[in-house]
């Protein structure tokens, strides 16, 4: 393949973000040498990011120059943010997250993985993020030999732009044929704790679908902020449905384990449905709202503008966070491309950038009951 002068892959901002018992074990979390420092309704977001190409502004003669109408107006906006718990409190630790279906099947698709993965890790590099969560970046197991190169490479080059922990992707791994989960999550900043879930129901017995969930330290004395990455089937929608449930039945646990209200917590991934209506009339994704929304989850890309899967014309690919402990400034949805102007995936991308409240009033109340959502059965 031809490659351009320019190292770094094209990218291009689409839009903001709107508003916005299967086998279970603890998974094993990997890191490579030393770390080195570095919307739906009711979901406020006090800022968007831009949407030029290059992201940058010039500035001159500070917060406003030498006008002094506007020196007035800049430090009118400097006390209002700050009165209002959006300005920076020094010690905030910002968190800039990407989620990205990376079309990596071995078997239906996904043409030109290696230039494709190659490009999307120059451009992780560049946007400095601090957690990736990855689908489809799967592993084929062929009776005794693991077919996963791409992946290996893809890898190592996380690990060159600081991103030295890693989810285990063996875990998933099937026995004779197939392919695992797919699920990666590579972070900035240590595992505490991680965990994979495969889904009880699901109709595509090639892959192994399910969730992982990992636990990260933002604040030296604050609370843990969870993430849980993900992937529900494609096609079947009583699979999906009981994928929603499974995945709600562990929102339960940790909301005991935390004391009946459930901690800090982002989930994103492709979840196969939208707001729009392609596959149904939107049934999907209301029934996933409304479980999450029982837990003070909201998304950052439900707006029914927001697209993901350009062929499609949708938005499978959500992301979710606890909006009383939260705090979001940006959410954008992104399309990177490799030097020759293919994108890297099938799927855009989405990011924000988050960071963990000083307070959380007004928190959801405790949990008791079980939500109402149908058995895997259920049509």
């Amino acid at each position: 393949m031809h490659h351009s002068r320019d190292p770094q892959p094209r990218g291009k901002i689409l839009c903001g973000g709107a508003r916005g018992q299967g086998a279970a074990r603890p998974l094993r979390a990997h890191t490579a040498g030393k770390r080195r420092g570095t919307a739906a309704a009711g979901c406020h977001v006090p800022a968007t990011t831009s949407t030029s190409r290059t992201g940058t502004a010039k500035r001159a003669g500070g917060w406003g120059g030498d006008d002094p109408h506007r020196v007035a107006g800049s430090v009118f906006l400097f006390l209002f943010l700050k009165k209002k718990k959006f300005f920076f409190m020094s010690g905030t630790r910002l968190l800039k997250v990407f989620c990205e279906n990376v079309w990596g099947h071995h078997l239906v698709g996904g043409k030109l993985l290696a230039a494709r993965l190659e490009a999307l890790a120059r451009a992780i590099e560049r946007e400095k993020y601090d957690v990736v969560l990855l689908q489809e970046l799967f592993r084929l197991q062929v009776g005794p030999v693991t077919i996963c190169s791409e992946m290996a490479a893809f890898t190592r080059a996380m690990e060159q732009c600081g991103l030295r922990h890693r989810t285990d992707a063996s875990f998933s791994e099937q026995s004779v044929f197939g392919q695992n989960s797919g699920l990666m999550i590579y972070s900035r900043l240590p595992l505490v704790r991680a965990l994979e879930e495969t889904f009880c129901f699901t109709n595509e017995a090639l892959n192994r679908k399910g969730f992982q969930c990992v636990e990260l330290q933002l604040e030296p004395d604050g609370p843990l902020l969870r993430i849980l990455n993900c992937h529900l089937d494609s096609k079947d929608m009583r699979a999906k449905k009981s994928q929603i449930a499974q995945i709600t039945t562990c929102l339960h646990a940790f909301a005991r384990r935390d004391g009946g209200q459930l901690g800090p917590l982002l989930i994103a991934g492709d979840f196969n449905v939208c707001q729009q209506h392609v596959w149904d009339h939107g049934e999907a994704y209301q029934q996933l709202t409304e479980a999450f929304g029982c837990f003070g989850l909201c998304d950052l890309f439900g707006d029914p503008e927001v697209i993901t899967h350009p062929e499609d014309q949708a938005a499978y690919d959500h992301m979710f966070c606890t909006r009383h402990h939260l705090a979001v400034y940006s959410s954008r949805v992104v399309c990177f491309e490799t030097d020759d102007g293919i994108p890297v995936s099938d799927h855009n991308g989405i990011e924000a950038i988050v960071a963990l409240k000083q307070t959380t009033a007004n928190p959801p109340p405790p949990f008791s009951l079980p939500l109402p959502l149908p058995s895997s059965s259920s049509s």
